[in-house]
């Protein structure tokens, strides 16, 4: 039998903290794995164009370019690549800017474990269908 590839995930986040948070949990799921980080939407547009990860996570609060220009960036070349927004700041319209810019879902800081486990779960099936188009 043919073991499954896991899911390929680019995490950026500019708190190192949170980004190492972010990673741990993601690495305790079997079927999941990090291959990038990124500090900066700049790093963030480079790591996923070098790496075409199945999965981005979105600080949106990036120094450089931040994560709306950086979802948008990468939303040019994937329409259907996932992306998760992230914000320390849940301030009115933030998820609204979030999801124009082309993010498919938005999750504030801190982050609930569970939350975000199951948000990663909504989006397996469609990877793993969409992975075909790549």
């Amino acid at each position: 039998m043919k073991e499954q590839r896991k899911i390929r995930i680019l995490v950026a986040d500019d708190h190192f903290v949170v980004r190492m948070g972010l990673i741990a949990v993601v690495n305790t799921e079997p079927d999941l794995e990090v291959v990038a980080e990124a500090a900066d939407g700049i790093q963030a547009v480079e790591m996923f164009e070098k790496l075409n990860p199945d999965l981005v996570l979105m600080d949106i609060s990036l120094p450089g370019m931040d994560g709306y220009e950086a979802t948008r960036r990468i939303r040019e070349t994937f329409q259907s690549l996932p992306i998760i927004g992230l914000s320390a700041h849940a301030m009115q319209g933030e998820e609204a800017r979030a999801r124009e810019a082309g993010c498919d879902a938005f999750l504030t800081k801190p982050i609930d474990t569970k939350m975000f486990r199951e948000t990663l779960r909504r989006f397996l099936t469609d990877v793993r269908g969409s992975r075909a188009d790549r």
